[in-house]
């Protein structure tokens, strides 16, 4: 731990002392001194956070409103031991919990994330949901660790529900305005309207936003790259025909445009220059620029019965799309480009019932349903700078997956203070897979060896076929109202998967698929509230064994030029602990702090491709010099050993009811290596990093309206957010930097 960090605990522990000191010399304590009581629903019941024996962070509406968050990826901060980089564009996300990150590629359906989000208990599908504008959100739960009984496959990592506002029953209506630098704007309009008393109403809500770029292309002296245009749309609609049945209905519109900001060439590649010691600028000839766009709906139905069961139903539906041009040699050359796009549907249905939850013995058990379908089209050109010979190919695929599984989480309370947890699921998932390749120059394929100069169909492909028990099993212990111990085991899988890059025929057989990752996880923990609650703090410590996890990296030697490539980690090893406070010092005094230690590691990994080829970093592991390398002992990437977030919030009243409000948000992220660093050389190594946020509101005692001054990233660190070395189209160490400072002005106002 270095010295900033170590002065900041040592000025949060003052500063808590001090409060605490002057809290036991007050007479009686306001319950605004009380931290809140939060009710999730990660159990598929709803239980204060308190009493559920697993590591959960639940972030409230008034968490989100407090520090001006937008979407996921600003919050990640706050939950320990989950990381959330930014990404290249949208449709990524990196997101690692525990150590244990999937990285897959938005263009890459034949794999599955290893974590899952949810919208109100229904299923989103692929990452590309997980960095979507929050909007009007009630809270946010990040269940850390396999959630494989209740939740299912491929949230081997961990899952996240985004619970949404439902319609109230008073008319409500808000707008909210931002203004920043680099030509920010972002508006929201929100409406709750009662139609039919304590019977029907809707809650509708659209938010639109932009931002000009912060990168420069010198090649053409283009500064809007960073830059994005998007807008989103919702609408929740509840019908109580009776006491004992609801429906609720909700809608989903989105769109994001942006020109992307990939990576920037820390060395020249060629004769021509395509690098410089400036960050924030590259060297293109063509454009980088995405898009994605989606719609949803799901329909709640819940029923309660006399005898105390209630049954719920659960249905989504979703379609997305996605399409992408790429400069994808990074250089000002005639080299190589492609175009890419994606649409993609997914059916789910869920159904259970749960038994009345007062007796010694109660359960939730249902059946699960998921169909997808998704086609994908990638066109690849090649210039005349590359070889000397044009060409272009086309790649057709179409990729389909149909699960059902059954599951049951039960609870027995031997007596008030000792209960036993356990669960299981079973899962049968079925993947299919084809592909073809048209409108190959004869040059092109003959240089590439692209289905060996044959246009046509791929071989037929066998289908991937998974069937998987999960379970859980648990005990916890309440030792008092404010003091609860558990300890439990979980395990989970993610399916296997379909290496959509693979060009060559020669490739299939060793780089087409790879199977399903397993995993057991082992965790300790502590629920504790204090001081009559103005204190909470919660401790977790976890083991986690991972068997065949899905890697990807980058191989040099194989493709048209280098090709990412999957293959499974024998076996890893994720060890660590967690730390959760809130503190209320005072009655107008909140400080809290969520720290993480990760110990991730690979404990079986052979034959890692070195990007440099035989000259790479790392082939002293093994002894070997064959362009390969032994990761065992290897850092898994995207795993910082720590990282801690300590948070302020404060209020000072001016009297009238007017107040100033000020949040100071400071982070510590340790050193990890870049997502495609399995082999851990120097070129994938990430420094640490510290980093403020600040928001600074005024709070008019009566009235309406709030403004508020707000910077993120403000001391503007720059450190490099991803690197890697590229063997393709010229050898270069490339990087991509995290967001510069942003900083504005937010106002709203309540109807």
């Amino acid at each position: 731990m270095n010295y900033k960090i170590k002065m900041l605990a040592v000025a949060v522990g003052c500063v808590t002392a001090m409060s605490a000191a002057q809290a036991q010399q007050s007479n009686a304590a306001s319950s605004e001194w009380l931290v809140e009581e939060i009710l999730v629903t990660a159990t598929k019941r709803a239980q204060s956070v308190q009493d559920v024996p697993i590591a959960i962070t639940a972030i409230t509406a008034g968490d989100i409103i407090a520090s001006g968050s937008q979407s996921m990826q600003d919050v990640a901060s706050l939950v320990p031991n989950f990381e959330f980089p930014t990404s290249r564009g949208p449709g990524e996300a990196d997101i690692a919990i525990r150590g244990i990150s999937s990285n897959i590629p938005f263009f890459s359906p034949g794999f599955d994330s290893g974590f899952g989000v949810y919208l109100d208990g229904v299923y989103l599908g692929r990452q590309d949901a997980a960095n979507a504008d929050l909007g009007e959100v009630e809270r946010l739960e990040v269940l850390r660790g396999p959630q494989g009984t209740l939740f299912g496959k491929n949230t081997i990592a961990g899952a996240v529900n985004i619970v949404t506002k439902k319609p109230g029953e008073e008319f409500e209506a808000n707008l909210k305005a931002d203004l920043g630098n680099y030509d920010y704007r972002r508006a929201r309009a929100m409406v709750n309207v009662p139609l039919i008393e304590d019977i029907l109403s809707a809650r509708f809500s659209a938010t639109t936003a932009s931002r000009g770029g912060y990168v420069t292309n010198l090649f053409n002296n283009d500064d809007d790259y960073g830059s994005y245009d998007k807008w989103g749309a919702r609408a929740n609609i509840a019908y109580t025909p009776t006491d004992t049945s609801r429906f609720y209905l909700s809608f989903d519109a989105s769109d994001y445009e942006d020109k992307r900001y990939i990576l920037e060439n820390l060395e020249d590649a060629g004769t021509e220059v395509s690098s410089d010691d400036q960050k924030y600028t590259i060297y293109l000839n063509g454009v980088d620029e995405a898009g994605t766009s989606g719609f949803g709906t799901s329909l709640t139905y819940e029923q309660d019965f006399a005898n105390g069961y209630t049954l719920t139903s659960l249905t989504g539906f979703r379609d997305n799309s996605a399409d992408s041009v790429w400069d994808d040699d990074l250089r000002p050359v005639v080299g190589f480009d492609r175009i890419d796009s994606m649409d993609q549907t997914q059916f789910t249905q869920e159904l259970r019932i749960a038994s009345p939850a007062d007796g010694k013995f109660d359960y939730v058990a249902g059946l699960y349903y998921f169909d997808y379908e998704n086609n994908y089209e990638y066109e690849a050109y090649v210039g005349v700078d590359w070889f000397g010979l044009p060409g272009s190919v086309l790649f057709d695929h179409h990729l389909e997956s149909e699960s059902y599984a059954a599951f049951v989480h039960s609870n027995y309370r031997f007596n008030d203070q000792l209960s036993m947890y356990a669960g299981a699921r079973y899962t049968d998932e079925t993947k299919s897979f084809s592909k073809s390749a048209t409108g190959i120059d004869p040059a092109f394929g003959y240089i590439s060896g692209i289905l060996g100069n044959i246009e046509g169909q791929y071989p037929d492909l066998e289908d991937i076929n998974n069937e998987n028990v999960s379970w859980t099993a648990g005990l916890k212990f309440a030792a008092s109202d404010d003091l609860m111990l558990y300890a439990g085991i979980a395990t989970g899988f993610k399916s296997g998967g379909f290496n959509v890059a693979v060009e060559k025929l020669s490739e299939l057989d060793t780089n087409l698929t790879v199977d399903p990752e397993e995993t057991t996880s082992y965790e300790l923990g502590m629920k504790s509230s204090w001081m009559g609650n103005r204190l909470v703090a919660n401790v977790s410590l976890f083991y986690i064994d991972y068997t065949d996890l899905q890697v990807q990296s980058w191989d040099p030697t194989l493709g048209t030029g280098g090709l990412s490539i999957w293959s499974n980690a024998a076996k890893v090893e994720s060890k660590g602990l967690e730390l959760e406070t809130v503190f209320h010092a005072t009655e107008n005094l909140k400080i809290s702090a969520a720290l993480g230690y990760t110990d991730a590691t690979y404990k079986d990994f052979t034959g890692v491709a070195l990007p440099r080829g035989n000259d790479s970093f790392g082939d002293d592991n093994d002894g070997v010099i064959d362009a390969k390398t032994d990761a065992s002992g290897n850092r898994v990437p995207i795993a910082p050993e720590l990282n801690l977030t300590v948070v302020a919030d404060h209020r000072y009243l001016l009297g009238g009811g007017n107040a100033l409000v000020t949040r100071i948000e400071y982070t510590h992220k340790g050193d990890r290596y870049s997502d495609q660093g399995s082999a851990n050389t120097p070129d994938d190594l990430l420094p640490s990093f510290n980093m403020m946020n600040l928001r600074l509101g005024y709070r008019p005692g009566n009235a309406d309206w709030s403004i508020d001054l707000w910077a993120r990233n403000l001391t503007d660190t720059q450190k490099a957010e991803e690197s890697r070395y590229f063997n393709f189209v010229g050898k270069r160490l490339a990087k991509r930097y995290m967001e510069p400072r942003t900083y504005g002005l937010s106002v709203s106002y309540d109807f």
